[in-house]
Order: C-alpha cells, then sequence, then structure tokens
C-alpha cells in the first residue's frame, strides 16, 4: 500500500494563534502556531481546563478533524474513483441479448473550506514556562500550563 502525504493549511486567528480542543474535557484553547510548529511546545501538552496531557496532535478540533478529513477525499479519494470510474467505462458493452453496464453513482466533491478562527478569547501568560496562550473568557478556575501541567492559581 502507498502513502499519500498532502498539505493542509489552517486559518489563525488575528494574532497568530491556532485553536486546540481538549480531547477529554472537550474545551477549546489557542496556542501561538510558532510554538505549535516549534521547539516550545513538546510532543506531549497539558490542557490548560482540566490538566490532562495528550500527544499535541490529539488537541485537534472535532472542525480541523472534519476539514483533513474533507481535503483527503478531495485530494485523494476523489481523482482514486475518477481514475476507476474511466478505467471501467471500457468494459460498458453489449453483446445482443446480454450486456454489461457499470456506473458509479456518487456526489461531486467540492473543495472543503477550512474551518474559521473565532475571535472570542482572552490572552493568559504562562509564567513558569513563559508561554501565552488564549482561553475561554468565562473560565474562572485557574488554568494549568500547557508545557509543565502545573496549576496557577
Amino acid at each position: 500500500m502507498s502513502e499519500t502525504n498532502i498539505e493542509v493549511s489552517l486559518p489563525l486567528d488575528d494574532d497568530g494563534f491556532l485553536s486546540r480542543e481538549c480531547p477529554y474535557c472537550k474545551m477549546r484553547f489557542k496556542v501561538n502556531k510558532d510554538d505549535f510548529e516549534g521547539e516550545k511546545l513538546p510532543g506531549e501538552i497539558f490542557c490548560p481546563y482540566c490538566g490532562q496531557s495528550a500527544a499535541k496532535d490529539e488537541f485537534w478540533t472535532t472542525e480541523q478533524i472534519k476539514y483533513f478529513q474533507d481535503m483527503s477525499m478531495f485530494k485523494v479519494v476523489a481523482p482514486e474513483l475518477d481514475e476507476f470510474e474511466n478505467s471501467l467505462k471500457g468494459l460498458n458493452t453489449n453483446f445482443g441479448l446480454l450486456g454489461l453496464k457499470i456506473n458509479i453513482d456518487r456526489e461531486e466533491t467540492n473543495m472543503p473550506v477550512a474551518p474559521e478562527e473565532i475571535e472570542d478569547m482572552n490572552f493568559h501568560k504562562q509564567i513558569c514556562c513563559n508561554i501565552v496562550i488564549k482561553v475561554d473568557k468565562t473560565w474562572a478556575k485557574g488554568f494549568h500550563c500547557t508545557i509543565c501541567g502545573k496549576k496557577d492559581g
């Protein structure tokens, strides 16, 4: 089986932050794109709300995952199905009383639209590891550091 890699870009908010969603509590926060892609955030991070840790690639939002799936369908699966359908067209024949007609019925695949970044969060500086994230405006129970997990307040 061959592997196909596709490049997918996600929009950032006006400050260059990317939405994340905790796989446990489902709360959202945002990290700076440069911190997320760089060395500042380790492979495993902590949710600022519930403090649970997981691989940073497990913190995709529901909308981001759907976008990745839709882009895979658009860039990989749909072209393969088109090629397969075209290869079968030559098999459509009529043998007198017997005939063979192959028709693949599927929906048109349109270019997916990336999820929008909503400007609805406050900045929060995590002093212990010197990182700034964005958090829910209504949360008042203190935050765990996304790098070390230490709770502040």
